[in-house]
């Protein structure tokens, strides 16, 4: 049985969008165990998988850009703030916070999920 790579540990963001097109051909092909590491290494900087690597180069396609891991790291960040923010709206809705004006959070939002896209390039 083929070992399956994933990039489970990626942001929402990074991960694979579901496709319309179904891959139901197969070419065979063997690498090497150093072989293999190497396309794992590059595939892992472009957070694809090492299939899609390997279709891309035979197709002579472009990779997507390698982001840096404090890109990654800041995203992750990022949208752990976005999420501590989303709970304190939904107290503040709640009647529980009080005293604090609504538009405040709803401008903080906004301005932490401008800064997540930044950080991994797609605003």
């Amino acid at each position: 049985m083929p070992i399956r790579e994933t990039t489970n540990n990626l942001p929402q963001t990074f991960k694979k969008r579901k496709s319309k097109i179904i891959r139901s051909c197969v070419i065979p092909v063997r690498f090497t165990p150093d072989e293999r590491e190497e396309l794992k290494a590059i595939a892992n900087k472009h957070h694809i998988s090492i299939s899609e690597l390997v279709r891309r180069f035979s197709l002579r396609r472009k990779l997507p850009p390698a982001l840096p891991e404090v890109n990654i790291k800041t995203y992750r960040e990022l949208a752990a703030i976005g999420n501590n923010l989303n709970q304190l709206v939904k107290t503040l809705y709640l009647g529980v916070f009080k005293g604090v004006d609504e538009d405040f959070f709803y401008d903080l939002k906004k301005l932490i999920k401008k800064a997540s896209l930044e950080v991994i390039g797609t605003a």
